[in-house]
């Protein structure tokens, strides 16, 4: 899986197209399912979702979101469903997706981190070990720097997590050079300051 810093395109989600909010949610093998989202969310709401799917004990195997206008997003995630407290099929997935909770996911473990400053966004990737609520960990640190994504694809292959995820201030504005700083710092420290920055 590879995407250009200067041309993040996440791959086609699952059929989904914009309008009122809805999910469909399809079962595939193994414990495995896909559930697509459409429509529009308030920001923060992939760190909200990402939570409740670690909450559920829903481990997330690959995944792509994207906003296609201010407040409309097309997203899709397959899941591992073989460690999950609640069937899938008895979820309410636009309700995580809708929840103000107070989880904050893991504090993720990152081995590796990229952080590229783009003309009115910033791109980071990084790498860990498979971490159950991994990327709710790192949405809500990236919230508190009021950063939010704007796109993201995610993947788990061999036990190790690898996240593209591109960010803008609120409202879609280009993040502050304040926030740059403090979320480099931040990831620093969370990556044992092995961090790479461009």
């Amino acid at each position: 899986m590879s995407i250009s810093s200067n041309n993040f395109q996440p791959e086609p989600v699952c059929g989904a197209s914009a309008g009122q909010p809805g999910f469909t949610l399809a079962a595939k093998r193994d414990g495995r399912y896909e559930v697509s989202l459409q429509g529009r969310f308030l920001p923060g709401w992939l760190g909200e979702f990402s939570a409740g799917l670690a909450d559920h004990r829903l481990s997330i195997l690959t995944g792509s979101a994207r906003r296609i206008s201010p407040s409309v997003w097309q997203a899709c995630f397959e899941l591992d469903a073989s460690a999950a407290g609640t069937k899938p099929d008895h979820i309410d997935f636009l309700a995580l997706a809708s929840s103000r909770s107070a989880a904050k996911g893991a504090t993720p473990a990152l081995e590796t981190v990229r952080v590229v400053e783009e003309k009115d966004a910033l791109l980071v990737e990084v790498n860990g070990a498979d971490q159950l609520g991994f990327l709710a960990g790192l949405l809500k640190r990236f919230a508190f720097y009021s950063l939010f994504p704007v796109e993201l694809e995610v993947a788990t292959a061999g036990g190790q997590i690898s996240d593209r995820i591109r960010l803008k201030g609120v409202g879609g504005i280009s993040p502050s050079a304040e926030a740059v700083d403090a979320l480099r710092k931040g990831l620093q420290e969370l990556a044992g300051n092995r961090a790479s920055n461009n």
